[in-house]
C-alpha cells in the first residue's frame, strides 16, 4: 500500500490538478482531505470545484462543511430540496428537470456572486441570465 501511496504523492501538481477536475466536490475532498498538507493546499488552492447534487443524494447524509466555501458551480439535477442558502460562495448554478423552475424566486440575498444560471427543462436548454441580469449585479 505504501508504494501506491508514494507514487500517487510522486505526481507532479499540475497533474494532480488536472485529475481533480474531473471529480465532484464531495468525492474529492473525501479522498484528498487531510490525507497531508500537500493536498489540502492543492485542493483550497482550485479555482473550479463543482458539486452535483440529484434525486440519488436523497438518502446519503452529506458533510459538506469542509468542501463547502470551495465550491463554485453547484449543479441540481432532478431534486428540488436544495437550500440554495447553504451555497453562498457558488459562481454557476445550473438546474436540471426541475419539476418547477420559477427563477424569479431566486434572490441576490441568497446567491450573491451568482455569475451564470442555466435552467434546462426536460431537455431544452433556457438561459435565463438575460432575465436576471438586473436582478444579478454579476450575472454575465
Amino acid at each position: 500500500m505504501s508504494d501506491n501511496q508514494f507514487l500517487l504523492e510522486s505526481l507532479p501538481n499540475e497533474i494532480l490538478i488536472e485529475t481533480f477536475e474531473y471529480l465532484d466536490a464531495r468525492d474529492l475532498f473525501r479522498a484528498f482531505y487531510n490525507l497531508n498538507s500537500r493536498f489540502n493546499e492543492l485542493l483550497q488552492s482550485l479555482n473550479e470545484i463543482c458539486l452535483i447534487l440529484s434525486i440519488r443524494d436523497r438518502d446519503e447524509v452529506i458533510d459538506d462543511t469542509i468542501f463547502l466555501p470551495y465550491v463554485n458551480t453547484l449543479i441540481v439535477k432532478y431534486k428540488t430540496d436544495v437550500i440554495l442558502n447553504h451555497y453562498t460562495t457558488i459562481r454557476r448554478l445550473i438546474l436540471i428537470c426541475l419539476p418547477y423552475t420559477r427563477p424569479y424566486k431566486l434572490e441576490t440575498i441568497i446567491l450573491p456572486h451568482l455569475e451564470y444560471l442555466s435552467i434546462i427543462l426536460k431537455g431544452s436548454f433556457s438561459d435565463f441570465s438575460w432575465t436576471l441580469h438586473k436582478k444579478f449585479n454579476r450575472m454575465r
